[in-house]
């Protein structure tokens, strides 16, 4: 059965080409195993990859029966994992089976390694040598073997492309076009094809068979049972009615920001994964940083209409492509397609917890853009100021249409989505941590957050009533902020975030004030003060009473905001113009001594 000998020789030269590529780049596969509660990440992965390489080396060179039993039991072995991750309804989740260029698990990863053990078993019953079995024929020799290569590098495009290729032109009911970015060996398809194009014209015998067997491939009852070009066959759009050049037929999924107003996942979706792109210089800040895109994929049990994005030819489609890259809540199984993509300049483990470090690379879509993302000018939106290291320095944040913009003290962003349009924002260290994080005041119900980031309230309650203004002070110097409301020039002040009577109910300021909150003489107890028409009252106590301080600073039309501008215990005034904070540092008529800029130059 020397006839064995070929195609042992291609099964193992692939996990040859498995292993050394996962011993490259593991993080797709440990995330892969992570997702089917299988732990160990990186080091795992290098460790099966060792095994790979050495079976699949064993298997080239010598063959025989121990060699190709050994080959049939790790393929086995992958087809246990595909079957469990298939069952587990993670298909859409890339196996990292030849390191960062991949394709998504599917029906064909389970078949192509149930072939591979079949032939690992039937060499192991009828032995055959391997490539040092031939070299005695040196001619014979180099053409098996080079008979071998071809055949395991067309192995490896069934493994690793075909299935992503695939899905870039099949039906939306079919899971449409890939969203993620296309490998290097789909790049080298189209390249070639360009190519072939240049040199040989559309007419050509090469240039035209091959668009009909790509047609036969993806489309072949469109191909040969309808009256269409191949071209035509495969650039079916998901069925649409777009031309083929439409950016809806693209191969590309569209922004959340495009879709739903705001550049986070939506409601029914989580962040699944992530990638990143260099090289776009959307994200430098001062030396080259990489771009990052990531993937909402919608909750299962979720229901997302495959669709253009606004019904509209010149949006990208929505909720089409079933893909994972699997770094951001690998501990969820489950995930449907993928309803949109999430655009930063910040690192995907700071703007969403749930995700990895693992990095996954493609440049293809660094320059993808849309005129929501990123923009250079100032954010607008509603301006608070907090802690958010514990230096006891503050800086500002925006809240913008349920979009958070978090500046530090180098004039970086963090941004993120949390609570709705037509929130009200507020910031507090609601934990004593010494850190400031998020909330948002929702007609008399409070939503608070323990971490700056996106994600579910911690804590949510109800105190005040909808049309009051929501405040936020440590009322007394305990370390912990709590709750409060103005309204109509009378402070309601509660000394617990929760639902309850107000524990401090006195009248300071007048109906259309402002109210704001600062710790004015550093004894660690905030209270009250308001802004008027450039004016500032401040009181240093709780209760009613004259103002202890008045001053002039800003404009009438001014909104003003409090901070510790210089970590000395002291709050300072500020104003918020279109394009920056203009701070004092202290409590007096005067100038502006330092502007923080709410300038961004991209998100």
């Amino acid at each position: 059965m020397e006839v064995l000998g070929g195609p042992l020789l291609v099964v193992s030269s692939l996990l040859v080409v498995a292993g050394v590529l996962k011993l490259r780049a593991p993080d797709l596969a440990a995330s892969a195993l992570s997702a089917v509660r299988l732990r160990g990440g990186a080091a795992a992965v290098r460790l099966i990859a060792l095994v790979e390489v050495a079976i699949g080396g064993l298997g080239v060179l010598f063959g025989g029966r121990a060699a190709a039993s050994a080959v049939a039991i790790v393929y086995i072995g992958f087809a246990a994992f595909v079957a469990v991750a298939l069952a587990k309804g993670v298909n859409a989740l890339a196996c990292g089976c030849f390191g960062r260029s991949d394709s998504p698990l599917g029906p064909m990863h389970l078949v192509l390694n149930l072939a591979g053990a079949a032939i690992g078993v039937a060499a192991a019953v009828w032995p055959v040598s391997g490539i040092t079995g031939i070299t005695q024929d040196p001619a014979q020799g180099v053409v098996v073997a080079l008979a071998a290569v071809v055949a395991a590098y067309l192995a490896y495009l069934a493994f690793a492309v075909l299935p992503m290729t695939a899905s870039m032109v099949r039906s939306p009911d079919k899971s449409a076009e890939a969203t993620a970015p296309p490998s290097l060996e789909q790049r080298w398809v189209v390249d070639s094809a360009d190519l072939l194009d240049r040199r040989l014209n559309r007419r050509s015998f090469i240039t035209r068979a091959a668009m009909v067997g790509t047609a036969l491939s993806v489309a072949p009852l469109d191909f040969i049972l309808r009256p269409v070009t191949a071209y035509a066959a495969i650039c079916s759009c998901a069925g649409t009615s777009c031309s083929c050049g439409a950016l809806c037929c693209d191969g590309y999924t569209d922004f959340c920001c495009s879709i739903y107003g705001s550049n986070t996942c939506p409601p029914g979706s989580i962040a699944a994964g992530w990638w990143k792109a260099d090289g776009s210089g959307l994200c430098d800040n001062g030396s080259p940083q990489p771009r990052y895109y990531i993937d909402c994929n919608a909750e299962c049990g979720q229901n997302f209409t495959c669709q253009c994005g606004l019904g509209s030819c010149d949006h990208r489609k929505t909720a089409c492509t079933n893909f994972r890259y699997g770094q951001c809540n690998a501990d969820t199984g489950c995930v449907g397609a993928i309803v949109c993509r999430v655009v930063t300049c910040t690192p995907p483990w700071l703007w969403d917890p749930s995700c990895g470090t693992s990095s996954a690379t493609d440049n293809f879509t660094r320059f993808h853009n849309a005129a929501c993302l990123g923009h250079s000018g100032p954010i607008g939106g509603i301006v608070l100021a907090g802690d958010w290291n514990g230096d006891g320095i503050t800086t500002p944040i925006v809240f913008a249409k349920g979009t958070w913009y978090l500046f530090d003290e180098n004039g970086s962003v963090l941004h993120f989505g949390f609570g709705d349009p037509g929130d009200i924002p507020v910031v507090g260290d609601w934990d004593g941590s010494g850190v400031d994080s998020i909330g948002v005041f929702r007609n008399g119900t409070w939503y608070l957050r323990n971490g700056n980031g996106p994600g579910p309230a911690d804590t949510v309650f109800e105190f005040g009533d909808p049309g009051d203004i929501p405040v936020v002070g440590d009322w007394d110097g305990s370390g912990s902020d709590s709750v409060g409301v103005f309204r109509e020039g009378v402070w309601h002040l509660r000394n617990a975030n929760s639902p309850g009577s107000a524990a401090w109910v006195f009248g300071f300021g007048d109906k259309g004030d402002v109210p704001i909150v600062g710790d004015w003489n550093g004894d660690g107890i905030a209270s009250v003060g308001v802004f008027r028409r450039g004016q500032w009252f401040i009181r240093n106590q709780n209760s009613a009473g004259p103002a202890d301080l008045s001053f002039f600073y800003g404009d009438v039309t001014d909104h003003p905001v409090v901070g510790d501008w210089l970590g000395s215990g002291v709050a300072g005034p500020g104003v918020v113009r279109p394009d920056s904070v203009l701070v004092r540092y202290e409590l007096s008529t005067g100038s502006a001594q330092n502007a923080i800029s709410l300038v961004v130059t991209t998100l």
